[in-house]
């Protein structure tokens, strides 16, 4: 589990990086290690159900947590 105090700090790094890149949708993920899930700490114009994500989707979020490394998107309709 993450610190709480974190959020404010992350939900305000998201909306920066959100403005700096002209994009509406974001979200910050972070790992927890102790029970193996990506968990969403900022996010941005997403739906609760594209927010749940496992290591078996085949997703960007799926395949970060699955490969331990980030994925970076310029446009997630593209990622196949």
């Amino acid at each position: 589990m993450h610190d709480v105090s974190e959020l404010p700090l992350l939900q305000s790094a998201l909306s920066e990086a959100l403005v700096i890149t002209g994009q509406e949708l974001g979200n910050i993920q972070l790992l927890d290690w102790k029970t193996g899930h990506l968990e969403i700490m900022a996010q941005q114009g997403f739906s609760e159900e594209f927010l749940s994500v496992t290591i078996r989707d085949g997703c960007a979020c799926g395949r970060a947590l699955f490969n331990r490394q980030p994925v970076i998107l310029d446009d997630v309709t593209m990622d196949l």
